[in-house]
This record gives structure tokens, C-alpha cells and sequence, in this order.
């Protein structure tokens, strides 16, 4: 099921215009994928305790909660970084991250 989630996604994104005009930022792309990604996989209220270290990224943020269960489930790091949420994502970025 998880296969074809992705799978979904891959194509979705390959297939849309908003991306192939590179209007899709890295923030939009990672709550698409994050919210995919989490949705049919059972996770205990316990991934609320887990802090993610980006500096630009406060609870007040709605990405937040789905970064916490992307780092419960070991789909993104938890880096001590600054995410560039409102740069373009490439062809390139998407499929690096996708991939991991």
C-alpha cells in the first residue's frame, strides 16, 4: 500500500504543470509528501515528544507535526539546519528525497 502511495505522488508530481513550471516550493512538496507518506501508517501519539531541530520550523508551523512523524518513521532527518521552505524544488531535489 505504501508502494502505491508513492507511487501516486511520483507521478503526480512529474505529471503536474504547477511542477514542471517550478512553482512548487520545497514546503509545498514536503507537506504533500510528509501528509502521503503518514497517512495509512498507524503511529503512537508518542511522536509528539520528538523536537525537530530545524531552526526555521516552529510548532506554530503546520509542517511541523507532519516533520515530527516523518522523523518517528525515519523518512527525513532531523537536522540541526534551516529548511529553504519557500525556494523552487527541482526534478532532482524531489526524486533525492523521495529516494531515501
Amino acid at each position: 500500500m505504501k508502494k502505491i502511495s508513492f507511487l501516486s505522488l511520483f507521478v503526480c508530481i512529474f505529471l503536474s504543470p504547477v511542477f514542471a513550471d517550478s512553482s512548487l516550493t520545497l514546503g509545498q512538496f514536503l507537506q504533500v509528501y510528509f501528509s502521503v507518506a503518514t497517512q495509512s501508517v498507524s503511529i503512537p501519539n508518542s511522536y509528539t515528544s520528538i523536537q525537530p531541530k530545524f531552526t526555521n520550523i516552529s510548532p506554530k508551523n503546520p509542517l511541523y507535526p507532519l516533520i515530527q512523524k516523518a522523523i518517528y518513521l525515519d523518512i527525513f532527518p532531523n537536522a540541526r539546519m534551516e529548511l529553504p521552505l519557500t525556494q523552487k524544488i527541482t526534478r532532482l531535489q524531489a526524486t533525492s528525497i523521495l529516494q531515501k
